[in-house]
């Protein structure tokens, strides 16, 4: 947006851990153009929703959940966190704090995630003009708008970890699940008692996320029609921008080091996101999986390794040899964005925990993925990826966990010398050049500042 259309002013509102990446690219638009405007960043004070889950003891362990029947349960109970994790009081607080900046700013577009509940409800109330921005697939929004009720017998439930398309045998679980679902999403007392109070302070419809969807107004996701699974209907507002991700500066520019690492060897990157981190039971059962990998195989691996609690480092000493013979590193952060570590050209396999943005990184930059869903929509990437061919469910046995030995097997699905492993690395390419020849990030520009202008050029005529 900065480079490619210099007349929009940009204007950012989010909390202040955003606020340096903001910045970044704010440095690179200008590099890239000296005319280029910064991103005005306002910062919001209010608690974020990975704070408001954690204060009410909601923590990464807790969303940990097994795919389908066995883990609805646990699903249906979370949900009403995960739609809104924040108190009454907290909620009203970021509303307002977000009403104010657009009153101040007078934004002829505003471009919002459909998920951030306080930002919606305000631009609604002050009647802005605006556009829906989701990292979520199209499956996702409109599954249910398919014909012939193909949300209950076409489509995997969220959650499900179903194959697509469905096979008979799992069509009356995956009804139940739907179902089970969407009674779970209506009936949410501890929700509604929370609406009251927003209604009670002025909000007059709160986190009515059943009128998200508008006809009027555009609607634009990172999915792709490529990179999600068929649909008959798309509603003519929508727009499939494809890939949208963060590209700044090159990857050697960001960390040279590690870029110049990267070009020794074919390398596999295992990123399971910023969310997850290891307990001991998972990181020997990876390190297990690395070492045989390094044993059998001309690959270095790259490991974004945290631990979610204190253990022994003991899983690693089999690993020893390969980290000092420099085949192996493990890095707590990694400098360089993970989309410009993959248009290096030096990745050959993505694993990551099916993150809609680390799936679509990986579609967007052609390499093949290996995906360890561990809750919820995760598993949906999973099946997308093996569905596509572009990729493996690295522990559909064990999920939500992983045993070495399933990864193992997983490993050599991709990166092996068979025709399945060709096809798999084929496929991803493919994929990876038609999202080239327009990249989601200047698709979802274009919309923008098209829909910007035409409300300024509204304004000037009245």
């Amino acid at each position: 947006m900065l480079v490619e259309h210099q007349d929009i002013e940009v204007h950012y509102v989010s909390f202040k851990g955003l606020a340096e990446d903001v910045a970044t690219i704010s440095r690179f638009a200008r590099k890239t153009s000296p005319d280029a405007q910064l991103i005005k960043f306002h910062t919001l004070k209010g608690i974020t929703y990975g704070a408001a889950l954690n204060s009410i003891g909601h923590y990464i362990d807790e969303t940990i959940g097994a795919p389908g029947v066995a883990g609805i349960a646990k699903l249906c109970s979370d949900l009403q966190k995960y739609l809104m994790p924040w108190t009454g009081p907290e909620y009203l607080a970021i509303y307002q704090e977000i009403t104010s900046i657009l009153e101040e700013v007078d934004p002829a577009m505003v471009a919002v995630d459909p998920q951030f509940g306080p930002g919606l409800d305000s631009i609604r109330a002050l009647g802005r003009q605006h556009a829906i921005v989701t990292p979520n697939a199209l499956k996702d929004n409109f599954a249910d708008r398919q014909p012939w009720g193909a949300v209950l017998w076409k489509y995997p439930c969220i959650g499900s970890g179903y194959t697509y398309p469905l096979p008979w045998h799992l069509i009356p679980a995956n009804i139940y699940l739907t179902l089970r679902l969407a009674y779970s999403v209506t009936w949410t007392p501890e929700l509604s008692r929370k609406k009251a109070f927003l209604k009670e302070n002025g909000i007059a419809n709160p986190l009515d996320f059943f009128s998200v969807y508008n006809k009027d107004l555009v609607w634009l996701t990172q999915s792709s029609f490529m990179a999600d699974f068929p649909m008959s209907i798309i509603p003519s507002n929508v727009v499939a921008c494809g890939p949208i991700f963060l590209s700044t500066a090159p990857a050697v520019e960001q960390d040279k080091e590690l870029a110049t690492w990267l070009e020794k060897a074919p390398t596999v990157l295992i990123n399971l996101g910023s969310t997850v981190n290891y307990d001991e039971r998972a990181a020997t059962e990876m390190a297990r999986a690395v070492k045989e990998l390094l044993e059998t195989s001309g690959v270095q691996i790259l490991w974004k390794f945290n631990k979610r609690r204190e253990f022994p480092d003991s899983f690693l000493v089999e690993l020893q040899e390969f980290i000092t013979q420099g085949r192996l590193r493990l890095e707590k952060w990694i400098k360089i964005d993970p989309a410009s570590l993959l248009e290096t050209g030096n990745v050959v396999l993505s694993v990551h925990h099916g993150g809609a943005n680390c799936y679509h990184e990986a579609v967007g930059t052609g390499i093949p993925q290996m995906v360890l869903p561990m809750w919820v929509d995760l598993y949906d990437y999973a099946t997308r990826a093996e569905f596509l061919g572009i990729g493996v469910w690295g522990n559909k046995k064990s999920a939500p966990y992983w045993t070495a030995e399933e990864l193992g097997i997983a490993f050599q699905k991709v990166l092996g010398d068979g025709d399945a492993a060709t096809s798999i690395r084929e496929k991803a390419a493919s994929l990876g050049r038609m999202s080239k020849e327009d990249p989601g990030r200047f698709v979802a520009a274009r919309e923008l500042a098209k829909h910007a202008r035409l409300r300024v050029s509204h304004a000037e005529t009245l």
